[in-house]
């Protein structure tokens, strides 16, 4: 199941420039795999039935807080949790989990972090999906 085919589930805040992503990514240090960077380019960030996801907003300072913002969430946590830089938050699991993408998987499988995890627990991540797109398709499914 898509996103697409289940819009009556979802809430966005809408399209994001390639400009806005790009300078995003500059900041982040790394770019957004490319099925993520659709889903912010097509959606911005928003609820996909019951679950926020991290992205960007239209006009808004990226470098401070929004509870929706990729950029501000990421650097955040590297900072206050030490979130190991080679991961991209991308959204809440709810229950203090985030779903994440490790950036140097060409694959962009989805894990599960907490902040509550070491440096070392982090490099055993299990993954929950094999992409993003995976990933949507089990939350509409209702198997996570």
């Amino acid at each position: 199941m898509t996103i697409e085919q289940n819009i009556d589930n979802c809430r966005f805040n809408g399209k994001i420039d390639s400009v806005v992503i790009e300078n995003i990514e500059k900041s982040l240090g790394f770019n957004i795999p490319k099925n993520y960077r659709h889903f912010i380019e097509n959606y911005g960030s928003g609820n996909i039935n019951g679950f926020d996801f991290f992205g960007a907003y239209p006009n808004v300072d990226f470098e401070n807080g929004a509870v929706l913002n990729i950029l501000w969430r990421n650097l955040g946590d590297r900072k206050d949790y030490g979130l190991n830089p080679k991961l991209l938050l991308i959204g809440d699991a709810l229950c203090g989990d985030y779903f994440c993408i490790d950036i140097e998987n060409l694959n962009s499988p989805i894990y599960i972090w907490n902040v509550s995890l070491s440096n070392e627990e982090t490099n055993n991540l299990e993954i929950i999906a094999t992409d993003f797109d995976d990933l949507i398709e089990k939350i509409f499914n209702e198997k996570l």
